[in-house]
């Protein structure tokens, strides 16, 4: 038997502490769909790899309006 050592499981504590979120936000996003996780009776494994949930929330953030005003602030000191 070859033992796998790529974790595809985490508990909803480790999950929280790899990513920085709480676990209020970690059910609502359960809730909603956007982390996935399963439940072994009474214990809930997140199976939606903390690393996987972040590089997709990094890459959808639109710019905001803070990044606009810098960006033309820094074009008006640079043609000043």
């Amino acid at each position: 038997m070859t033992s796998n050592t790529s974790k595809v499981g985490w508990s909803v504590e480790d999950w929280c502490l790899a990513t920085s979120l709480g676990r209020t936000k970690t059910f609502a996003l359960i809730a909603e769909g956007s982390v996935r996780s399963v439940t072994a009776g009474r214990r809930r494994i997140i199976i939606t790899p903390p690393i996987e949930f972040l590089e997709a929330l990094s890459a959808s953030e639109a710019p905001t309006k803070r990044d606009a005003l810098t960006a033309n602030f820094a074009e008006v000191r640079h043609d000043g």
